[in-house]
């Protein structure tokens, strides 16, 4: 199994920041592991070439690369859009509803990004625990730990068998792998049995289902490349889509969503659109320990708004990224006018 899940279960509890239970209630129900190198399972997304279904008109902030200046109105583009989910569970207790998708954009995906999925009854208002996940990536079978010797299918001594593969249960989580692909299932404070939580393992599917993301990001300054895409909420009438980037001059997010984002700062243009944008000291609300430095908020009309943070990551190398950055960023979104959230809450 993963000798690094416990950095993955990290990662995939910050990246849910409504849904994130305490980092060491989760990491107290894994097995022990032998200490390895650090691996960073951030999920990717850039503004680059994907597979995709059909192509479909967008929105883009600006005329892209027409070297004339801003366009007086929006321009309609065409973006191939369709990155795909690659697994579900075909059976979850009642009541429980998909609230957020986590996916690589970068084609082929590389070796330390994953595919994240949730689930959850209630509200994403109501925070931090009772939702259930369902983490993919790709990964060479690790022998090392004994994984590979004969599951016990009672569960009796926390190895279980899914489906003819050896998996290992430890209270709120299942890990299993089948061939080189890796299957981490968590649902903490979700208060499933381990019969439940096993039947939900075992009813996991390759799903041919791609989420269609509602924006794109075509520029990104030297130095930081993207990591990935989320896409949550309760509903089509409530959501955010993230696209998240970083490296060794620091990171860069790119929000659009449906909640208000009071303005901050001066008054600045991106493109023919007014914004905001603020020097500030801050963390980033959903990535710990990335500190942001610049805040750009815009009201991008029809119930949605943009915000573009920018700030330094553990581990830059580089000096601070500067604030026109932020606008540069925010004037290469590219926006989908119709984006496929039906799936939210259902």
């Amino acid at each position: 199994m993963n000798p690094d899940i416990d950095d993955l279960i990290r990662d995939a509890v910050r990246r849910q920041e409504e849904l994130a239970v305490d980092p060491d209630r989760i990491r107290a129900a894994l097995p022990a592991r032998p200490a390895r190198r650090r691996r960073t399972f951030a999920l990717a997304t850039v503004g680059v070439a994907v597979a995709v279904a059909a192509a479909v008109p967008v929105i883009v902030l600006r005329e892209p690369a027409s070297g004339d200046g801003p366009a007086a109105t929006p321009t309609v583009v065409a973006v191939t859009p369709g990155i795909p989910l690659r697994y579900r569970p075909t059976w979850l207790p009642a009541g429980f509803v998909e609230r957020s998708r986590s996916v690589p954009v970068v084609d082929p995906a590389p070796a330390k990004v994953v595919t994240d999925r949730i689930w959850k009854r209630t509200s994403l208002d109501e925070g931090e625990v009772g939702h259930i996940g369902l983490s993919v990536w790709d990964e060479a079978p690790d022998r090392s730990d004994g994984a590979g010797d004969k599951a016990d299918t009672n569960g009796g001594s926390g190895r279980v068998d899914i489906n003819g593969s050896p998996g290992r249960y430890d209270n709120d989580t299942v890990t299993w792998q089948v061939g080189n692909t890796q299957f981490l299932l968590y649902a903490p404070g979700a208060g499933l049995s381990e019969d439940d939580l096993l039947r939900v393992a075992r009813s996991v599917e390759p799903d041919r289902t791609s989420l269609r993301a509602p924006l794109r990001v075509d520029w990104l300054p030297d130095g930081v490349s993207g990591e990935f895409m989320f896409v949550r909420g309760d509903s089509p009438a409530k959501w955010e889509a993230r696209f998240f980037a970083e490296g060794a001059a620091g990171y860069v997010s790119v929000s659009v969503g449906t909640a208000v984002v009071p303005a901050r700062g001066d008054e600045v243009a991106v493109g023919d659109r007014g914004a905001h944008l603020a020097e500030v000291d801050e963390e980033d609300p959903v990535q710990a320990n990335h500190r942001t430095h610049w805040v750009l908020s815009a009201d991008l009309g029809g119930g949605r708004y943009l915000t573009v943070r920018v700030g330094a990551s553990p581990g830059a190398v580089q000096g601070p990224l500067p604030g026109d950055v932020a606008i540069r960023v925010a004037e290469s979104v590219v926006l989908a006018p119709d984006p496929d959230l039906a799936w939210l809450g259902h």
